[in-house]
């Protein structure tokens, strides 16, 4: 005995061969108490939805059973069924007394494990043959006895959800161990465990979406999408984690995060398309666009344009407006948009398709994701992890996508605004040359006449550049170059158009108040003191921060999907938050420690900052002037998108990064700690961004099923 006990000893395979055997036999004989458990009589064709029973409990002189009463039976096809009191498993015999059941024969009585009303498997059952049935016309009763009753518990003890649970902790231990030993022993401790921690929160996740009350195929759907994107975070992590062989890998897995993003962006807007809903205010937009396809000007008639309730089936009749329209936006966007086939006028009637516009609208967006992709690619460390954390950022929040697959001018504004960033990082490189001041003066003319919004963030953007430039003598001296003065004449489009509004309407964007003041009394955008909400100045400021987050990790203005009860730091939001709220950071590090690009991030933070701002200017003087509580949605900012993604993984890299003196070589990396932020974060931003606003909704499971 001594002997084999020493040999144990000296084998710790023997060793971890036992303690698996041993954890095997507890989780299989540990006594643990019946769980979901169901009782269901199953006939052999299904029964009347009249049909009805009672289960009544009896007991010896000898035992107890206070306060059990008679349990009521629910039809569901070929079953009646019904949740057992524990107090009745120490009964002598169950009767059960079955009505209006028709011609249907009993079949069996299964004890089953049942989950919100979804049977998960059977853990006992009793014959036909092995029951003592009576019939008196449509009726059927039966008893059970003791033995009987005794058996059924023992196998809900059996086969207890917890003991899977138990079993499936101690097969992943095991998992674990032997990929340890055998196939990742070279592999640092922090590394794997890391590793292992992120591959079990995925699996919790998978099985949350298993336990979901949907459609197989919907639950499937979405399961195969986690996992793949764990699998793409594996193959990012690997090929990042160094090596000769491993660094050839790394441009390759980059560029498949961004194809990825792409094809995510591609498929959701097309689910958006096919088969949910329209985006906000495209009613609106679809008025815009029918009345400019009619009138064709450049600076349009703000005061004579209108929604028209049609649209949404492709035509408008100009001679029969709904209400004023409020927009005001500049035209490009809407006169791109002609450019699609199908659009027609005959007399007041515009006619359109509204499934190729949404299409266009969403082709739009991608190619503004696709310049996206391209700078950051280009510009950030060669690290497979940080690039995936930013091509999942791009799309993360629910709005990007989802907006644009409707009309709406959002579209066109992520790549104008993303061809401006584009030109002044160019700038800040000393790239003084023509396609600097091209994209430059291109990107912010064509960002002014597409949004308000976002020219505001794109024309602070290089004022920022331009004042810090006054600074330098090299960059000082590029703007008396003639690229620099012979791209200026792009402006100009720009600068007459709002000239022009504003002469005409005595403001840079026409105003719904003054150009209809009746319908404006009338419309949401107004209320009357008596029906308005009563808050304090920090009352309305929580409201504000509270809403303008909701807006940026769900889509509020969708009445099917209104995610109550959800706050913006709630683990099925968390991720989008931080994707919002970290890029500020870059403030926290001084001038002289950001170095050009960092004090870039820090130009187009601040932009984007004032612009919030401005924004929260115009919603507080909406509220206590007009009593709008509107006015608050952080979608605005999804056209700087590049900026804050930008930031983001520019600060993790900052925190995280190995050798930042080498951040242009292929031998960059994160840290082990950084690793795990970054896969953590990447799968966060899958759960929170690409599932949770809409696919793990019942209308989104219901979308793909």
């Amino acid at each position: 005995m001594r002997n084999i006990l020493n040999n144990i000893k000296g084998n710790p395979n023997m060793i971890a061969s036992l303690l698996a055997v041993i954890a095997l036999l507890c989780a299989i004989v540990v006594p643990l108490p019946p769980m979901n458990q169901m009782v269901t009589v199953v006939f052999d064709r299904d029964v009347p939805s009249n049909a009805s029973g009672t289960v009544s409990a009896s007991f010896d002189q000898s035992e107890q059973a206070v306060g059990v009463k008679p349990q009521q039976l629910t039809v569901s096809g070929h079953n009646l069924s019904y949740k057992p009191d524990p107090l009745t498993y120490g009964a002598s015999t169950l009767h059960f007394d079955l009505s209006d059941v028709g011609d249907a024969q009993v079949v069996r009585v299964d004890g089953e494990v049942n989950v919100n009303n979804r049977h998960w498997w059977t853990a006992h059952r009793i014959a036909s043959d092995g029951l003592t049935v009576n019939r008196n016309g449509d009726s059927v009763s039966f008893d059970l006895s003791r033995s009987q009753i005794r058996s059924m518990v023992s196998g809900w003890k059996l086969f207890n959800p917890g003991r899977l649970a138990l079993l499936i902790l101690v097969f992943v231990g095991i998992a674990v161990v032997l990929l340890r030993r055998l196939a990742f022993a070279a592999v640092p401790m922090s590394w794997f465990a890391s590793a292992v921690m992120v591959v079990t929160l995925t699996a919790m996740g998978a099985w949350r979406v298993w336990a979901l009350d949907a459609p197989g195929r919907s639950r499937l759907t979405i399961i195969a999408i986690l996992l793949g994107f764990l699998l793409l975070t594996g193959f990012n992590a690997i090929a990042g984690s160094g090596g000769t062989a491993r660094t050839a890998w790394r441009k390759p897995v980059i560029i498949l995060d961004y194809v990825v993003m792409l094809v995510a962006a591609f498929g959701q807007g097309l689910l958006y398309i096919l088969r949910w809903s329209h985006s906000p205010d495209e009613i609106a937009h679809l008025s815009y666009l029918a009345w400019e396809k009619a009138h064709l000007q450049l600076i349009p008639d703000f005061a004579g344009m209108h929604v028209y309730e049609t649209v949404f089936s492709g035509r408008a009749d100009l001679a029969d407006p709904l209400a004023f329209n409020q927009l005001g936006h500049p035209p490009l966007y809407y006169i791109l948009m002609l450019l699609v086939p199908g659009t027609h006028v005959s007399g007041t009637v515009v006619t359109f398709h509204v499934a190729w516009l949404r299409m266009a609208s969403l082709l739009m967006l991608l190619a503004g994701l696709a310049v996206c992709a391209y700078l950051l690619y280009s510009r950030l460390p060669r690290v497979p992890l940080l690039h995936l954390v930013a091509a999942l950022a791009l799309i993360a929040s629910p709005n990007m996508v989802q907006v644009s697959a409707g009309v709406n001018n959002d579209a066109l504004c992520l790549l104008t605004v993303t061809l401006t960033v584009w030109g002044v990082v160019r700038f800040r490189e000393r790239r003084y040359d023509w396609r600097t001041y091209l994209l430059i003066m291109g990107g912010l003319s064509t960002t002014l006449l597409t949004k308000l919004t976002a020219g505001m963030i794109a024309a602070l953007l290089c004022l920022f550049v331009v004042i810090a430039a006054m600074g330098e003598r090299e960059a000082r001296s590029a703007l008396t170059k003639r690229e620099f003065w012979f791209t200026t004449p792009l402006l100009i489009p720009a600068i007459a158009y709002y000239a022009v509004v504003f002469a005409r309407y005595h403001s840079i964007q026409p105003s719904y108040q003054k150009l209809d003041p009746a319908g404006y009394m009338s419309s949401t955008f107004y209320k009357a003191m008596s029906e308005r909400s009563d808050m304090s100045i920090m009352q309305y400021v929580d409201y504000y921060i509270s809403q303008f987050l909701r807006t940026w990790w769900s889509m509020p203005w969708q009445a099917d999907i209104p995610r109550s009860g959800v706050t913006s730091f709630d683990a099925r939001t968390i991720a989008l938050t931080l994707l919002l709220v970290v890029p500020f950071a870059v403030f926290a590090i001084g001038r002289g420690s950001r170095g050009r690009t960092g004090n870039l991030l820090a130009m187009g933070m601040g932009a984007i900052a004032l612009t919030m701002l401005y924004q929260f200017n115009n919603a507080l003087n909406g509220f206590y002037v007009n009593g709008y509580t509107g006015g608050l949605q952080s979608r605005y900012y999804l056209c700087a998108m590049v900026i804050i993604v930008y930031a983001l993984c520019w600060l993790l890299w900052r925190w995280f990064g190995v050798d930042t003196d080498t951040a242009d070589n292929e031998s960059a990396g994160l840290s082990g700690i950084g690793t795990l932020v970054c896969a953590g974060f990447a799968l966060m931003l899958v759960w929170d961004g690409l599932l949770q606003p809409f696919l793990l909704q019942p209308v989104g499971l219901a979308a793909i099923a």
